[in-house]
C-alpha cells in the first residue's frame, strides 16, 4: 500500500447523534479546542512585565495568603518578634503592618486550609473552573476513543514482510 491510500481523505459524512449508550463517531480534524478556554484564559505574553514579576515572586516567596490584622485578634496569635531591619521589603513591611511578626505555624492547620480555601476561591470562579475540569474528562474520553480506532485501524500497517 503506497501513502497517497494512506492518506488519502474520504468524504467527510456528518456523524450521527449519539444515543444513549452509543459513542459518537466523529472526524478527528472536527476536534476543537473547548471555546469555555477562551472564557477562562488570556493569552500570556511572556514579555509582560506583570507576568515576569509575578513569576519571579512565586520563584522567590512562593505563593502567600496573608493573615490580616484582624485575623492576628481572632486567633489570638502571638507576636513571634519584631520585623528584621535587613530585610529589604522592612520599610514597606512595617507602612503596611506595623513592626510585629508572627509565623503561619502558631495558626492550627485546619483554620489554616480554611484560610487558603477562601482565597482561593475568591479568585477563582469555581463553576468555571469545574465545568472546565468536565469538559477535559469528557475530551480525554473521547480522544482515548479515536486513538484506540486509529490503532487499531492501523495496526496492520508497516508490518508486512520486507518492511523495516
Amino acid at each position: 500500500m503506497d501513502c497517497s491510500t494512506i492518506t488519502r481523505r474520504r468524504q467527510e459524512r456528518p456523524a450521527p447523534a449519539a444515543e444513549s449508550g452509543q459513542e459518537q463517531v466523529l472526524s478527528l480534524d472536527s476536534i476543537r479546542p473547548s471555546p469555555e478556554n477562551a472564557k477562562l484564559y488570556r493569552p500570556v505574553d511572556p514579555k509582560d512585565p506583570e507576568i515576569i514579576a509575578l513569576a519571579q515572586s512565586i520563584r522567590q516567596y512562593g505563593l502567600q495568603v496573608p493573615i490580616t490584622a484582624g485575623q492576628v485578634k481572632e486567633f489570638e496569635l502571638p507576636a513571634q518578634g519584631k520585623a528584621k531591619r535587613t530585610s529589604t521589603n522592612y520599610e514597606r513591611f512595617v507602612w503596611e503592618h506595623g513592626d510585629l511578626v508572627l509565623e503561619l505555624e502558631a495558626v492550627p492547620p485546619e483554620t489554616l486550609q480554611e484560610l487558603l480555601s477562601t482565597a482561593i476561591d475568591s479568585v477563582v470562579d469555581v463553576d468555571s473552573f469545574n465545568h472546565e475540569l468536565d469538559q477535559e474528562k469528557q475530551d480525554a474520553a473521547f480522544l482515548a476513543t479515536a486513538r484506540r480506532r486509529a490503532q487499531a485501524a492501523l495496526a496492520g500497517i508497516g508490518n508486512s514482510e520486507g518492511s523495516p
